[in-house]
């Protein structure tokens, strides 16, 4: 009972948080948003960045933040999409004081827009300097705590939803499914099979 009654008042502060987001006049769930890149295509495209090096081409991710720690006027957060992960890094005098604010109102699990200049940090990881970003979605659920993951199996069938969110390799299991599939459909569609669904969890197959 102790587990529910804390999921359920999770929930409700979570919808107090985007009530209060309303009343401020900010759209806790963003109409839309252009995206440049996948994560995992801009890590590629500049690995070659030397330390400290800002490349010039303003480049804009979505994601779901999946980390996030702050320093004063300076934020580092964690962002992630179905290709990979990336840092991101904010500072009130480059987005301003009231962007600066609102993104101190936003939480892990929530869908993030954001666009900036990239540059390599001192321990050699590709970072985006924010020049601006969008909420796309506020989360009204907490994921699994950092550290242990998401461990329950009857959880993780379960919830398949949520274990594709905080379990990378499970997520990789079910994109090379997919893309097995969707080779074997593509190869007998080109052959001229015709594709049929029979019913078999029936009383009567067929």
């Amino acid at each position: 009972m102790e587990i529910k009654k804390s999921t359920t008042e999770i929930i409700s502060n979570k919808w107090e948080e985007i009530e209060e987001l309303k009343r401020e006049g900010i759209d806790p769930f963003g109409h839309s948003f252009f995206r440049t890149h996948k994560i995992k295509d801009l890590i590629e495209n500049n690995k070659d960045l030397q330390i400290g090096e800002c490349g010039q081409e303003k480049v804009s991710i979505a994601g779901r933040l999946m980390a996030l720690r702050t320093h004063g006027k300076a934020i580092f957060a964690n962002i992630e999409d179905i290709s990979g992960r990336i840092q991101i890094y904010i500072k009130s005098n480059k987005v301003g004081e009231d962007a600066f604010k609102l993104f101190s109102k936003v939480g892990i699990g929530d869908i993030l827009g954001v666009s900036g200049l990239i540059f390599k940090t001192r321990t050699g990881e590709v970072t985006i300097f924010v020049e601006e970003f969008i909420l796309l979605c506020k989360s009204v659920r907490s994921l699994p705590e950092k550290w242990h993951g998401l461990k329950d199996v009857e959880i993780r069938y379960r919830k398949r939803y949520l274990d594709l969110m905080v379990n990378p390799s499970v997520r990789e299991i079910f994109i090379k499914r997919s893309k097995v599939v969707q080779s074997i459909r593509n190869f007998l569609d080109n052959k001229g099979f015709l594709e049929v669904e029979t019913p078999i969890m029936q009383p009567i197959p067929g």
